[in-house]
């Protein structure tokens, strides 16, 4: 049971999570904090921060955070967030980008797992989520050979 780590702004992060945490284990970054009601039931993680860094490929992703903040469980009229710290170290099988920034990595679309959308535009963000929906069950790894 592998996890998503989903980026990108509260406001398509959010309903997108409620739709596929019936079919991923979803940790969601936030790139703000804007007044937005928390879901009745909380499916999955919900954190603020900036990623510093991401490295690895599908499966064994590891990302850096700085300025993390961790949704705190007893906020019930909005989201209400911890104190900030850097360095916040996490790991996931699959990001999800819908953070309109710059691609996390150099030829971003070979990198399996990796998925990316502009999140200005709508059907990019359902192609992606359904994407990610479809990278579960067992897989057999890429066979990297060398020839002399």
């Amino acid at each position: 049971d592998g996890i998503c780590l989903v980026l990108g702004p509260s406001a398509i992060v959010l309903p997108l999570a409620d739709r596929l945490a019936d079919k991923l284990s979803l940790t969601c970054l936030l790139s703000d904090t804007t007044d937005i009601m928390p879901p009745p039931v909380r499916r999955y993680d919900v954190m603020q921060g900036r990623l510093r860094q991401a490295g690895g490929s599908f499966g064994r992703f590891t990302v850096i955070v700085d300025g993390l903040r961790e949704l705190q469980p007893h906020g019930r009229r909005t989201l209400a967030f911890g104190e900030p710290r850097d360095g916040g170290h996490a790991e996931c099988d699959i990001i999800l980008d819908l953070s309109g920034n710059p691609p996390l990595f150099p030829a971003h679309e070979k990198r399996d797992g990796y998925l990316r959308a502009d999140p200005d535009d709508p059907l990019a963000v359902e192609k992606a989520a359904l994407a990610a929906s479809h990278l579960v069950g067992t897989f057999e790894k890429t066979l990297h050979v060398s020839l002399d």
